[in-house]
């Protein structure tokens, strides 16, 4: 699916700011790439980078507090907003209505 470049994928704005944080508390390693650098790379392989709306807030408003990671809700609530499965195997986002992969 991933290799599919026939469909549009989507990296959030929300999965590169968990990252940069947790880069600088030195709990992720990305071999020396900037989160820009990631960003721009996520770019040239064709996936696209969804920046957090409005609606997605507001979705995340009313989201059942299942979940007590902000970005794993915040990444439900944009799925749900756009009506697009996740890529996780996460088992508490799996107890949302949200359609996952994996």
């Amino acid at each position: 699916m991933l290799e599919d470049r026939e469909s549009r994928r989507w990296v959030s704005h929300v999965s590169l700011w968990e990252i940069a944080i947790k880069m600088s508390l030195g709990k992720l390693s990305t071999n020396g790439l900037s989160i820009d650098e990631i960003a721009d790379l996520l770019q040239k392989l064709d996936f696209s980078l969804l920046p957090v709306s409005l609606e997605h807030i507001s979705r995340l408003a009313h989201l059942d507090h299942l979940h007590g990671d902000p970005f794993d809700r915040m990444l439900i609530a944009q799925a749900q907003e756009l009506g697009v499965p996740l890529l996780t195997n996460d088992a508490k986002i799996k107890q949302y209505p949200v359609k996952t992969i994996w």
